[in-house]
């Protein structure tokens, strides 16, 4: 652990491997010493290590899976221009930031984080290890829980934007940042933190106006605006719900084809109609129930969006009759 720790795993010499523990790797370790310039037998070796780093992981045999990882980060430091090897190792040690995140060993993955941010540094400028660190962190902010964590997952935001700042063309670096903002937008709004959480759903806004064909990021931007549009509901923002509803159907007139804004859209409009038919709104509940028909006439083939005009239907009549307060 604490080759993780305090230097890049792997500086020993071929030959001093850690113990393969259950893994029977000893064959392809042979082939590699054998022929030490055989390519193909040395990824395969790489890609049976990330296949046991996983399983170690799993089974929480850490001392199985630091050796490993070791043995793995050996064979990229002795082939440094293999990329096959580097992106073996990349995502063995994101999933094993995955599996201790999990696993609520909070030091574990300090550790395992701080091995890939190593990695990400001596090669900055390959797209694999960088995708590996952006969800690490990512997966590393959702997972924060309480007061104790609220400053490690800030930070751990702020390190994604840093790597989109050095990165913004990076597709996969975006995904993992606009997913990391919509958490956290989730996760102020459950814990009531509406300025925060403004500012966050501002800024993922910008990412979409800089990345407007970026699918990935508008899909995001749409659950937060229909999260959105829920919270200010429940708090009782008629105003402010409008609001979101009204950027969500813009959202869905510049995409018309983007079927994961539009089902944001439907979904949102149901909750709605649901809501103010309970407060016997009848102008509001029939503007609303008017938006769902033309949205699902607009798109008769979208089986969700047709699920939520037929649930909007079938569940008012039981509601008993809607008349303005």
């Amino acid at each position: 652990m604490g080759l993780l720790a305090t230097g890049d795993p792997g500086v020993e010499q071929a030959g001093e491997q850690e113990p393969a523990c259950r893994h029977d790797l000893d064959d392809l370790r042979r082939q590699c010493v054998r022929h030490p310039d055989d390519q193909v037998a040395m990824e395969r070796l790489a890609a049976a290590l990330v296949g046991a780093v996983a399983q170690a992981s799993r089974e929480r045999d850490r001392a199985c899976r630091d050796g490993l990882l070791k043995e793995l980060n050996g064979l990229c430091l002795r082939h440094p221009c293999n990329a096959a090897v580097l992106e073996c190792l990349a995502p063995a040690l994101a999933e094993a930031v995955g599996q201790a995140t999990r696993a609520g060993d909070l030091a574990d993955r300090d550790i395992l984080l701080g091995g890939l941010r190593r990695l990400y540094a001596r090669h900055p400028g390959d797209a694999a290890v960088r995708r590996q660190l952006a969800a690490a962190l990512a997966g590393s902010a959702r997972e924060a829980r309480g007061d104790l964590e609220s400053a490690t997952h800030d930070a751990l935001i702020d390190e994604l934007r840093t790597l989109y700042d050095e990165h913004p063309g990076d597709a996969a670096v975006r995904e993992s940042l606009a997913a990391a903002l919509l958490n956290a937008i989730e996760r102020d709004a459950h814990e009531r933190h509406p300025a925060l959480g403004s500012a966050l759903l501002e800024e993922l806004r910008r990412l979409y106006d800089e990345h407007p064909g970026d699918a990935a990021v508008r899909v995001h931007l749409a659950m937060a605006l229909a999260g959105a549009v829920h919270h200010a509901h429940r708090e009782g923002h008629p105003a402010w719900r409008d609001t979101r509803l009204k950027e969500l159907h813009g959202l869905r007139v510049e995409h018309p084809e983007d079927t994961a804004v539009r089902e944001r859209l439907a979904t949102a409009l149901y909750t709605v109609i649901v809501h103010t038919h309970h407060e016997q709104d009848r102008a509001s509940r029939d503007a609303l129930l008017g938006d769902l028909r033309r949205l699902s006439a607009d798109h008769p083939d979208d089986p969700k969006v047709r699920e939520r005009l037929t649930m909007a239907l079938f569940n008012l009549p039981t509601l008993g009759p809607a008349q303005k307060g």
